[in-house]
C-alpha cells in the first residue's frame, strides 16, 4: 500500500537553515523517483522554493490552506496560488473551514467557505467529514455551486475581512498548534539537552 510522505518543517525555527532545506528537497527528490507515494507534504521553509529552483526539482502538486480568511492575511491564494497556476502545478486546496475556526467568528457561513474554495483554481477543494450532516453540507454545496460571480466572491471576502487581517481564524498560520514537527523537535534530530 502506498502512504503519504511528510517533509516537516526543518527543525525548530533557530534551527531552520539552508542545509536542512537542502535536506527537504533531496528527501522528496528520493520520493518522488521511488514513484511510491501517493502525495508529498512540505511544511514549507523560507527556502524551499528557491533550492528546489536552483535543484531543477518540480512539485507536480502543492496542497496548501485556501479560505476566506487566507485572502486577508499571509495569503496563500494571493502569493503562491498564481505562481503555481502559472507553472501548471496542481493545487490540493485544504481547510477551508480552518478546522472549524473560520465558523467561530460568525461572519461566514459553511456554505461561504465552500463556494470560495470551489471558485479558486484548485485541481481539488478538500473539506474535512466528521458526519453525515456535514458530507450532506458539502454535498448540498457542491450541487448548488455553478459558479459565484464577482459581486458575490467580494461579498464572501467583504464579510470575512474585519476578523481576518490578524489571523486569528487561522491558527495554523500562526501558532504551533498543527506543527508536529514543532512538538517533537528530536524527529529532525535536534536534541536541546546538548
Amino acid at each position: 500500500m502506498e502512504q503519504p510522505f511528510e517533509v516537516p518543517a526543518a527543525g525548530p525555527p533557530e534551527r531552520r537553515d539552508e542545509d536542512a532545506s537542502a535536506t527537504e528537497i533531496k528527501t522528496s527528490v528520493y520520493v518522488q523517483m521511488s514513484h511510491r507515494t501517493l502525495a508529498l507534504r512540505f511544511q514549507p521553509t523560507s527556502s524551499t522554493e528557491q533550492l528546489a529552483e536552483k535543484h531543477k526539482f518540480e512539485f507536480d502538486t502543492v496542497q496548501m490552506p485556501l479560505n476566506v480568511m487566507d485572502a486577508h492575511f499571509r495569503s496563500f491564494g494571493n502569493e503562491v496560488l498564481p505562481v503555481l497556476v502559472m507553472k501548471n502545478i496542481g493545487v490540493l486546496g485544504m481547510k477551508s473551514m480552518s478546522s472549524g475556526h473560520i465558523l467561530r467568528s460568525k461572519k461566514v457561513s459553511v456554505t461561504d467557505c465552500l463556494y470560495y474554495a470551489l471558485n479558486l483554481p484548485t485541481s481539488v477543494a478538500i473539506t474535512g467529514v466528521d458526519s453525515k450532516a456535514v458530507l450532506d453540507q458539502a454535498f448540498e454545496a457542491a450541487k448548488s455551486f455553478s459558479s459565484v460571480t464577482k459581486d458575490e466572491l467580494a461579498a464572501i471576502l467583504e464579510k470575512a475581512k474585519p476578523v481576518a487581517t490578524e489571523g486569528m481564524y487561522e491558527p495554523f498560520k500562526t501558532s504551533p498548534i498543527f506543527d508536529s514537527t514543532a512538538a517533537h523537535p528530536e524527529w529532525r534530530g535536534y536534541n536541546p539537552q546538548t
